[in-house]
C-alpha cells in the first residue's frame, strides 16, 4: 500500500480503511482454512500409517497454528486482560466478546422532549445534541467559584505544566498503554503506534502539537 504525500491524518484514515477490509477478509479465510484442515485430519485419522504419518503430523501442527490465530483474534475482541495464558480459551473469548458487544449497544435514548427514540439516525442525533448542548459556553459570573478555590499549584509547578510538549512525553504515553486497548476515533489501537513509532512518531507528535 502506498499513500504518497498525504498528511499523517489522511494516511492513517486510508490505512485504517485498508486494514478494516483486510481484517474482515482475513478472518473469513482463517475460518475456511480451519474447516478444511479439520476435515483433512478427520479423513486421515483412521488411515495413519508409516507412509503418511509425517503428512498427518504436519496437518496437526497447521491446525494448532490456525487455532492460535483464531484464539488471538477473539482474545483481542473480548478485551479481557486478566485471564492468564494457557490452554486456548476461544469459546470463552467469543462469549466475552459477544456479551461485551451486547452491553455496549445502545438501543434507545430519551430526547429533549422526553420521548424514546430507537432509530439509529435519531440515536446519533440525540447523542450529538446532548453533548453539543453540554459543552456550549454559559454566560455566568465565575468569580465567587474561583475565590472559593484555594491555590494549590506553585509557580514552579505551573511553569512545568505550561512548558511546551516534547516528543518523549508522547512516546511515554503511547508505550504506557496496553497494546490491545480499544482503538481511538482514527481506528488504531495503541499497538499500531507502538510498533510503527519509529516511522510516524515525529510526524504524529507535530500533528498533535498543532
Amino acid at each position: 500500500m502506498s499513500y504518497g504525500n498525504h498528511p499523517i491524518v489522511d494516511k492513517l484514515e486510508l490505512c485504517a480503511a485498508d486494514l478494516s477490509i483486510w481484517n474482515q477478509n482475513h478472518f473469513q479465510q482463517l475460518k475456511k482454512e480451519i474447516h478444511d484442515c479439520r476435515k483433512k485430519i478427520e479423513i486421515m485419522r483412521s488411515q495413519v500409517d508409516s507412509s503418511n504419518i509425517t503428512c498427518f503430523n504436519n496437518l496437526r501442527n497447521r491446525m494448532n497454528r490456525l487455532l492460535i490465530q483464531e484464539d488471538a483474534f477473539w482474545k483481542q475482541r473480548a478485551k479481557t486482560y486478566w485471564l492468564r495464558d494457557g490452554d486456548l480459551n476461544t469459546k470463552f473469548f467469543h462469549a466475552a466478546a459477544s456479551s461485551r458487544r451486547k452491553v455496549n449497544i445502545i438501543t434507545s435514548l430519551v430526547d429533549s422532549n422526553d420521548e424514546h427514540v430507537t432509530d439509529e439516525e435519531q440515536l446519533c442525533t440525540v447523542a450529538k445534541n446532548y453533548f453539543t448542548t453540554l459543552f456550549i459556553p454559559q454566560v455566568s459570573d465565575t468569580t465567587p467559584v474561583i475565590a472559593a478555590i484555594h491555590e494549590s499549584i506553585s509557580a514552579e509547578d505551573n511553569n512545568s505544566l505550561t512548558t511546551p510538549f516534547v516528543i518523549e512525553e508522547f512516546r511515554t504515553a503511547i508505550f504506557s498503554m496496553k497494546p490491545d486497548k480499544c482503538a481511538g476515533p482514527d481506528g488504531f489501537n495503541p499497538e499500531f503506534f507502538q510498533k510503527f513509532w519509529p516511522t510516524c512518531g515525529e510526524e504524529l507528535f507535530n500533528q498533535c502539537c498543532d
